[in-house]
């Protein structure tokens, strides 16, 4: 044996003899992925989803070189049906979401099997904004009035049906007793029309503070409506794949009290088609790269050992797994 091979061996044995651990490199342990080329579904126009994922996409495209990542608008529910039928490779939604696409709930006409969990980005919360003078201190007042509640195919829809549920309302009851329900899948465009006094309410689920919220809040006097314990605690028994959240006091102008309301994450995916290195990759680029991400979106200062894993409501991609466990994250 070439003599200094043969050191190196015996100075492992004795390592190993007295016990001290040898660590290899986690960088070397999965090799870098070649070029990609990657569909990314992401949110409506005027919302937190379509920043959040330009700035992970452009991350993954600086770091895994000729990688091309596109990312196009949609909704929390449509992503999902997307990635599931093999038309996009990464996305984000609501883990309410992927809690009824795993249990084939509505709407989702079957338990979805080719979906697994990347990382939970950040919070989310249900904001149901109103105009000041338009009457609406209850869910229940809404009844009458002018709101957007998003569109089919975005996971907002799917939370204010089930807001309503719980309050003995739907879409049809409404809009027998006068209600006008505006369908826009775009935030902005609601909020838009709030400000112009087209509509009296826009309930939507969105990062808080939602920047879109905060200039309404500017130019316009808005209040929030909140949910009361009684039917709270209905929606939780119903609905398990959401938690109490809170929209704290002073988060919006002229917003004196803490609001009472639902939330989840927002949650990164990948088709279970994706070769487990280039999952292992997306992920590790995203954790190390999660304090420039946080420049570029200060929501994705969430991103933490905690909570980055846990609560994904489905199962981890094995290569995002795989890189949990280097790092130590809590994963259920």
């Amino acid at each position: 044996m070439n003599p200094l091979r043969r050191f190196a061996f015996l100075t492992l044995v004795s390592l190993v003899a007295l016990g001290i651990s040898v660590e290899v490199s986690q960088a070397a342990a999965v090799a870098k992925p070649g070029a990609q080329n990657l569909v990314f579904a992401s949110g409506p126009q005027g919302g937190s989803w379509l920043p959040t994922s330009a700035a992970i996409a452009e991350v993954v495209r600086k770091n895994i070189s000729g990688t091309v990542i596109t990312v196009q608008p949609g909704g929390g529910t449509t992503n999902i049906k997307l990635v599931e039928k093999g038309d996009a490779q990464l996305a984000v939604t609501n883990s309410s979401s992927l809690y009824d696409a795993k249990k084939g709930l509505k709407p989702f006409e079957k338990p979805y099997t080719k979906i697994r969990a990347l990382a939970n980005i950040y919070p989310q919360t249900h904001q149901m904004m109103v105009l000041a003078d338009a009457g609406i201190k209850e869910v229940e007042d809404i009844v009458g009035k002018r709101f957007v509640p998003a569109a089919p195919g975005q996971s907002t829809y799917d939370v204010n049906t089930a807001v309503l549920d719980i309050h003995g309302l739907t879409f049809d009851s409404l809009k027998a007793k006068g209600s006008k329900v505006v369908l826009t899948g775009a935030q902005g465009q609601a909020n838009d029309m709030l400000r112009d006094k087209q509509i009296d309410a826009v309930w939507w689920s969105t990062a808080c503070p939602s920047p879109g919220i905060v200039d309404v809040s500017l130019s316009r006097d808005v209040s929030f409506v909140g949910i009361r314990d009684d039917k709270l605690k209905q929606f939780l028994q119903k609905y398990p794949q959401f938690a109490r959240s809170t929209i704290p006091a002073g988060t919006y102008k002229n917003q004196a009290k803490e609001v009472q309301t639902i939330g989840w994450y927002t949650t990164f995916i990948a088709s279970t088609d994706m070769a487990d290195d280039v999952a292992y990759w997306i992920v590790k680029l995203l954790w190390e790269n999660r304090k420039d991400l946080v420049s570029a979106n200060a929501l994705l200062k969430f991103i933490d050992t905690p909570t980055v894993a846990k609560g994904v409501q489905i199962e981890l991609h094995p290569g995002a797994k795989k890189f949990y466990q280097e790092i130590g994250a809590k994963m259920d």
